[in-house]
């Protein structure tokens, strides 16, 4: 639970996710129950579980703002004047203007908490 509350951030979302994670472990308990690992197995199922999590909440999120795109922003960094960038290094420019340090760090790390950027 506490690895899903901090992939997630959302302690709800965690506990959806966990219980989904077992719900997945009872329909295939004859897996379950002769896999060498199944420690293992299920955090492998909850991992995937998270990704799912999260792929949704953007698909979410980008539904709704493409619902509001016909809106003006108020917010600075989302209405400045600039011109949008105009390729891959200037967009992570931009990006890395507008988080702040510590955002940035989680952004730019891959799973493995590797540097990704």
């Amino acid at each position: 639970m506490d690895y899903a509350k901090a992939a997630l951030g959302d302690p709800e979302q965690a506990q959806e996710v966990v219980q989904d994670t077992f719900h997945e472990a009872v329909r295939h308990i004859d897996l379950l129950v002769v896999h060498d690992n199944p420690k293992g197995w299920l955090m492998d199922v909850l991992k995937k579980k998270i990704m799912h999590a999260r792929r949704s909440m953007n698909r979410y999120i980008l539904h709704f703002i493409s619902l509001d795109s016909d809106m003006e922003f108020t917010d600075p960094v989302l209405s400045s004047e600039d011109p949008p960038p105009s390729n891959v290094q200037d967009t992570l420019k931009e990006i890395r203007r507008v988080l702040s340090e510590e955002e940035w760090d989680s952004a730019s790390k891959n799973r493995s908490g590797k540097p990704a950027i």
